[in-house]
């Protein structure tokens, strides 16, 4: 191949998230000489050799001379990663992190992009560990499918990040009911929650994979079978919380706090106490206390269990009793919610501390995916016989891998796609939403092959050098090759000199 040629080859070269280990480039190479006996087996590796942590061995036959890459400029800030703050309920955030600033670096700017529009930005100021958080509040109900941009001049790919937010589902809540108050929970009378009630003579375990959020209310016994089916459920990322009837098992209840590591009970508390702490640095209420009450009144409970626990005490008497813990999002109060418990459900505070476990229990939505590495997306629609969901990005359009189910089409992803990007896809011509795909943050990692590792014979600083190397050994050859024939020749003389004597 002409070197322009080469060089245009190169030049076109899209980049790519996969780097091929030492193993696959002797495999092509080995390949590509067996398909080209005619060419010189001389193969050039350029090449920063990171996450390699011995040398590369050539294999037999082929002569390798190495070029090891060094990055120029040491000073490289990352977009991260982004996430979605969804706990408040009038808006919900944009949250990214950055991390790689140097120590003189005081600030750096972010900017949010939607549609190529410029939405807002921000001025990042680091840390002592080089590490920022940016945040963007957001009111849209719908999706919006957004871009972070990050001012560097360090490496490209890391200071781009695509992403997408859709509008979240109903949280799916299911109460297990062993008190007849319909009321207590009509909090959940909303288009944002879709909430079932089942009482406690009719339990429908299967009904719990379909469910963000159990609720014990009330319940005198919990038996074995539910507590296997609960622990299941919270396994699979399930919230539950625990409301004790007034005149409820001890027994039962001690098994349910000893499955979740919640605690020992230990008797009762029957004289009444106000609720006066609030864990107001706890997930749960980071977004509920904006601002600093003055004038709080706080609510009084007649009656709760007393509990000797580790749990994170979210909820606090004023004796330092417990009145609500949390464990891996098992939440457990120690009283009844009923009137006979107090007047706690009748406080702002307990409509702001339930509809928080709720919105709390929702799926997270997947902000983006990243390349090359294995996925699943389900997609709602309704699957039709021959029919499939394409991805189109710019002019770039394919077909994923998609298996149907009953309301839904699920995408697995692995090698495809190969270019980062928001992917819209289509169903049946329609647009029915946007997966948004970014590169892997690995290649940003400053962990390369030390260049004495390898043979110095076989290492060259630039690929002219290599070059030279590679012409004079094609010389060597080629001067050998008439050395042969010289000597060939010379040997056939003196063999018809010997025989005409």
């Amino acid at each position: 191949m002409p070197i322009e040629n080469f060089k245009s080859t190169v030049l076109n070269t899209p980049a790519t998230h996969h780097n091929l280990s030492p193993k696959e480039v002797f495999l092509k190479s080995a390949s590509f000489f067996k398909a080209h006996p005619s060419a010189q087996r001389h193969l050039i590796y350029i090449s920063d050799f990171q996450g390699i942590t011995s040398a590369p061995h050539s294999p037999e036959g082929i002569s390798t001379q190495y070029i090891p890459l060094a990055f120029s400029n040491n000073t490289n800030l990352s977009l991260d990663t982004v996430y979605f703050d969804r706990s408040n309920a009038d808006r919900w955030e944009i949250k990214a992190e950055i991390s790689g600033a140097q120590s003189n670096q005081a600030t750096a700017m972010l900017r949010l992009l939607s549609d190529s529009i410029l939405i807002a930005k921000s001025a990042l100021v680091f840390n002592d560990s080089g590490k920022a958080t940016a945040s963007f509040e957001r009111n849209e109900t719908g999706a919006f499918d957004g871009q972070l941009i990050l001012t560097d001049q360090g490496l490209p790919f890391d200071n781009v990040l695509y992403f997408n937010h859709s509008k979240p589902a109903p949280v799916r809540i299911l109460t297990l009911s062993g008190l007849t108050d319909k009321d207590l929970f009509k909090v959940f009378d909303s288009p944002d929650f879709n909430y079932q009630n089942q009482q406690e003579f009719a339990l429908d375990f299967s009904d719990f994979a379909n469910q963000d959020f159990i609720i014990l209310n009330g319940l005198k016994t919990i038996n074995t079978s539910l507590l296997g089916a609960l622990e299941a459920f919270q396994s699979r990322g399930g919230h539950v919380l625990f409301v004790p009837h007034p005149k409820g098992s001890i027994e039962h209840y001690q098994a349910f706090f000893n499955r979740f590591g919640l605690g020992t009970l230990d008797g009762s508390i029957l004289t009444t106490k106000k609720l006066t702490d609030i864990e107001e640095n706890h997930p749960l209420f980071a977004s509920v206390f904006e601002k600093e009450f003055t004038s709080f009144q706080y609510p009084s409970i007649n009656s709760c269990l007393s509990l000797k626990t580790s749990a994170t005490s979210l909820l606090t008497l004023e004796d330092n009793h417990a009145f609500l813990v949390e464990r891996e999002k098992v939440y457990a109060f120690l009283s009844s919610l009923n009137a006979e418990g107090g007047n706690f459900t009748q406080s702002p505070l307990f409509v702001a501390t339930i509809i928080q476990m709720a919105r709390q229990s929702a799926p997270d939505i997947k902000p983006y995916y990243t390349l090359g590495t294995p996925a699943k997306v389900g997609i709602k629609v309704a699957p039709i016989a021959e029919q499939v969901i394409t991805l189109k990005h710019k002019e770039d359009r394919f077909v994923p891998r998609q298996t149907p189910g009953v309301d839904q089409i699920t995408l697995l992803f692995d090698q495809e796609p190969q270019q980062p990007g928001q992917y819209k896809a289509t169903y049946l011509d329609q647009t029915i939403g946007t997966i948004s795909f970014n590169a892997p943050r690995t290649a940003n990692q400053p962990s390369y092959l030390d260049s004495g590792l390898f043979n110095q014979n076989e290492v060259y600083t630039s690929l002219a050098e290599a070059f030279a190397f590679s012409q004079q050994s094609q010389e060597n050859q080629e001067l050998w090759k008439w050395f042969v024939i010289f000597a060939l020749a010379c040997l056939v003389t003196e063999l018809l000199i010997l025989k005409l004597r």
